[in-house]
Protein backbone atom coordinates (compact mmCIF):
# COMPACT_ATOMS: atom_id res chain seq x y z
CA UNK A 1 0.00 0.00 0.00
CA UNK A 2 1.38 3.18 -1.07
CA UNK A 3 -0.32 5.35 1.55
CA UNK A 4 -3.71 6.93 3.29
CA UNK A 5 -5.83 9.04 2.24
CA UNK A 6 -8.56 10.26 4.84
CA UNK A 7 -10.95 13.17 4.57
CA UNK A 8 -12.59 12.82 7.88
CA UNK A 9 -11.23 12.55 11.72
CA UNK A 10 -14.72 10.65 12.86
CA UNK A 11 -14.31 7.21 13.75
CA UNK A 12 -15.71 5.63 11.06
CA UNK A 13 -13.27 7.44 8.78
CA UNK A 14 -10.24 7.68 11.25
CA UNK A 15 -10.95 3.72 12.63
CA UNK A 16 -8.31 3.03 15.26
CA UNK A 17 -9.07 -0.98 14.60
CA UNK A 18 -7.68 -0.35 11.27
CA UNK A 19 -4.80 2.09 11.51
CA UNK A 20 -3.30 0.08 14.69
CA UNK A 21 -2.41 -2.36 12.59
CA UNK A 22 -0.30 -0.31 9.57
CA UNK A 23 3.20 0.23 9.33
CA UNK A 24 2.65 4.06 11.48
CA UNK A 25 5.78 4.91 8.95
CA UNK A 26 3.00 4.60 5.98
CA UNK A 27 2.41 8.15 4.73
CA UNK A 28 -0.75 9.57 5.34
CA UNK A 29 -2.79 12.59 3.78
CA UNK A 30 -5.32 13.80 6.33
CA UNK A 31 -7.56 17.10 7.21
CA UNK A 32 -6.19 19.21 10.18
CA UNK A 33 -8.92 18.12 12.48
CA UNK A 34 -7.44 14.02 12.44
CA UNK A 35 -3.54 14.98 13.24
CA UNK A 36 -3.86 14.89 16.84
CA UNK A 37 -5.67 11.38 16.67
CA UNK A 38 -3.01 10.52 14.00
CA UNK A 39 0.12 11.46 16.58
CA UNK A 40 -1.56 9.43 19.20
CA UNK A 41 -1.48 6.84 16.93
CA UNK A 42 2.29 7.16 16.26
CA UNK A 43 2.19 7.90 12.34
CA UNK A 44 5.41 9.82 11.23
CA UNK A 45 4.96 10.46 7.56
CA UNK A 46 1.44 13.04 7.99
CA UNK A 47 0.32 15.58 5.42
CA UNK A 48 -1.62 18.27 6.80
CA UNK A 49 -3.70 19.71 3.55
CA UNK A 50 -6.72 22.21 4.36
CA UNK A 51 -9.42 23.30 1.47
CA UNK A 52 -8.14 24.93 -1.18
CA UNK A 53 -4.46 23.85 -0.54
CA UNK A 54 -2.88 21.15 -3.24
CA UNK A 55 0.02 18.76 -2.19
CA UNK A 56 1.61 15.93 -3.70
CA UNK A 57 1.23 12.83 -2.31
CA UNK A 58 2.39 9.56 -3.23
CA UNK A 59 3.10 10.80 -6.82
CA UNK A 60 -0.27 12.14 -7.10
CA UNK A 61 -1.50 15.73 -7.48
CA UNK A 62 -3.74 16.40 -4.83
CA UNK A 63 -6.08 19.50 -4.69
CA UNK A 64 -8.14 19.73 -1.45
CA UNK A 65 -11.81 20.72 -1.54
CA UNK A 66 -14.12 22.10 0.47
CA UNK A 67 -16.20 18.72 2.63
CA UNK A 68 -18.75 17.94 5.16
CA UNK A 69 -19.54 20.03 8.52
CA UNK A 70 -19.54 17.32 10.79
CA UNK A 71 -19.21 19.19 14.18
CA UNK A 72 -20.62 22.76 15.43
CA UNK A 73 -21.02 25.70 12.73
CA UNK A 74 -17.92 27.41 13.92
CA UNK A 75 -15.72 24.16 13.37
CA UNK A 76 -13.85 24.22 10.02
CA UNK A 77 -15.26 21.90 7.31
CA UNK A 78 -13.73 18.47 6.76
CA UNK A 79 -11.96 17.45 3.48
CA UNK A 80 -12.96 16.33 0.27
CA UNK A 81 -10.04 15.54 -2.75
CA UNK A 82 -9.98 16.17 -6.58
CA UNK A 83 -7.04 13.68 -7.84
CA UNK A 84 -5.12 13.86 -11.07
CA UNK A 85 -3.15 10.85 -11.78
CA UNK A 86 -1.15 12.71 -14.44
CA UNK A 87 -3.07 11.69 -17.70
CA UNK A 88 -3.64 15.09 -18.85
CA UNK A 89 -7.24 15.13 -19.22
CA UNK A 90 -10.24 14.64 -17.63
CA UNK A 91 -10.01 10.71 -17.59
CA UNK A 92 -7.22 10.98 -15.13
CA UNK A 93 -8.99 12.85 -12.93
CA UNK A 94 -11.51 11.83 -9.89
CA UNK A 95 -12.97 13.81 -7.27
CA UNK A 96 -14.27 12.31 -4.05
CA UNK A 97 -16.66 13.37 -0.75
CA UNK A 98 -18.07 11.06 1.33
CA UNK A 99 -20.81 12.66 2.55
CA UNK A 100 -22.26 14.02 -0.57
CA UNK A 101 -21.66 17.74 0.06
CA UNK A 102 -20.97 19.09 -2.80
CA UNK A 103 -20.37 23.39 -2.54
CA UNK A 104 -21.27 25.48 -5.47
CA UNK A 105 -17.69 26.56 -5.43
CA UNK A 106 -16.43 23.10 -5.61
CA UNK A 107 -18.63 21.70 -8.46
CA UNK A 108 -17.78 24.82 -10.43
CA UNK A 109 -14.25 23.90 -9.81
CA UNK A 110 -14.04 20.00 -10.69
CA UNK A 111 -15.98 21.08 -13.76
CA UNK A 112 -13.60 23.75 -14.38
CA UNK A 113 -10.33 21.45 -13.98
CA UNK A 114 -12.08 18.72 -15.78
CA UNK A 115 -12.43 15.73 -13.92
CA UNK A 116 -14.11 12.32 -15.50
CA UNK A 117 -14.53 10.38 -12.33
CA UNK A 118 -16.35 11.43 -8.81
CA UNK A 119 -16.86 9.28 -5.80
CA UNK A 120 -19.83 9.25 -3.69
CA UNK A 121 -22.74 8.19 -1.53
CA UNK A 122 -26.16 7.98 -3.74
CA UNK A 123 -28.35 7.23 -0.63
CA UNK A 124 -29.54 9.97 1.77
CA UNK A 125 -28.93 9.23 5.67
CA UNK A 126 -31.22 11.18 7.69
CA UNK A 127 -32.61 11.84 11.68
CA UNK A 128 -36.39 10.05 11.42
CA UNK A 129 -38.90 12.89 12.07
CA UNK A 130 -36.58 15.43 11.87
CA UNK A 131 -35.06 15.18 8.22
CA UNK A 132 -32.04 16.38 8.97
CA UNK A 133 -29.70 14.83 6.92
CA UNK A 134 -26.22 13.56 7.50
CA UNK A 135 -25.41 12.01 4.05
CA UNK A 136 -26.47 13.85 1.12
CA UNK A 137 -27.36 11.03 -1.27
CA UNK A 138 -29.83 12.61 -3.33
CA UNK A 139 -27.45 15.55 -4.22
CA UNK A 140 -25.35 13.03 -5.67
CA UNK A 141 -27.78 13.50 -9.54
CA UNK A 142 -27.68 17.29 -9.52
CA UNK A 143 -24.35 17.66 -9.09
CA UNK A 144 -23.21 14.58 -11.17
CA UNK A 145 -24.80 16.91 -14.04
CA UNK A 146 -23.78 19.84 -12.74
CA UNK A 147 -19.67 18.75 -13.14
CA UNK A 148 -20.13 16.84 -16.22
CA UNK A 149 -18.67 13.37 -15.08
CA UNK A 150 -19.16 10.39 -16.92
CA UNK A 151 -18.41 7.73 -14.28
CA UNK A 152 -19.98 7.55 -10.77
CA UNK A 153 -18.28 4.97 -8.13
CA UNK A 154 -21.02 4.69 -5.54
CA UNK A 155 -19.75 4.91 -1.69
CA UNK A 156 -22.18 2.53 -0.60
CA UNK A 157 -21.62 3.61 3.16
CA UNK A 158 -24.93 2.56 4.12
CA UNK A 159 -23.83 -0.77 4.46
CA UNK A 160 -23.23 -0.67 7.95
CA UNK A 161 -24.31 -2.29 11.35
CA UNK A 162 -25.45 -0.27 14.12
CA UNK A 163 -26.52 -0.45 17.86
CA UNK A 164 -28.00 1.79 20.18
CA UNK A 165 -30.98 4.38 20.54
CA UNK A 166 -29.58 6.75 18.19
CA UNK A 167 -29.43 4.13 15.44
CA UNK A 168 -32.75 3.68 15.51
CA UNK A 169 -33.45 7.43 14.81
CA UNK A 170 -31.78 7.04 11.20
CA UNK A 171 -33.61 6.66 8.26
CA UNK A 172 -32.13 5.65 4.88
CA UNK A 173 -34.06 7.22 1.73
CA UNK A 174 -32.84 5.97 -2.35
CA UNK A 175 -31.43 3.39 -4.12
CA UNK A 176 -28.94 2.59 -6.97
CA UNK A 177 -31.19 1.45 -9.15
CA UNK A 178 -33.06 4.96 -8.78
CA UNK A 179 -29.69 6.73 -9.56
CA UNK A 180 -28.67 4.99 -12.70
CA UNK A 181 -32.29 5.79 -13.35
CA UNK A 182 -32.22 9.45 -13.08
CA UNK A 183 -28.59 9.72 -14.71
CA UNK A 184 -29.76 8.16 -18.45
CA UNK A 185 -26.92 6.15 -20.22
CA UNK A 186 -24.88 8.75 -20.65
CA UNK A 187 -23.21 8.50 -17.03
CA UNK A 188 -21.54 4.88 -15.94
CA UNK A 189 -22.52 3.97 -12.41
CA UNK A 190 -19.90 1.77 -10.91
CA UNK A 191 -20.64 -0.25 -7.66
CA UNK A 192 -17.58 -1.34 -6.60
CA UNK A 193 -17.18 -5.28 -4.93
CA UNK A 194 -14.95 -5.93 -2.37
CA UNK A 195 -11.24 -6.78 -3.58
CA UNK A 196 -12.55 -6.26 -6.57
CA UNK A 197 -10.28 -3.95 -8.76
CA UNK A 198 -12.64 -1.71 -11.67
CA UNK A 199 -11.42 -0.37 -14.85
CA UNK A 200 -12.78 3.61 -14.38
CA UNK A 201 -11.13 4.57 -18.22
CA UNK A 202 -9.32 3.50 -20.95
CA UNK A 203 -5.91 3.30 -20.04
CA UNK A 204 -6.26 1.95 -16.99
CA UNK A 205 -4.22 -0.92 -15.37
Amino acid sequence: MDGVVLTQSLPDHLHEPTLTRLDKGTPVLAPPSAEGALADLGFTDVTIVRPGEGVTFCGVAVEATTGSLVGPPWQDPENGYIFDFGGGDASSRLYYEPHGNHADDVMARVKAVGVATMVTPVKTVALKGIGYKLVNGDDAQPAAVSMGVSTVVVLENTNTKGMGILNKAIGVSGSVDEFKASLGKDVRVVVPKVATPEVLCEGDQ
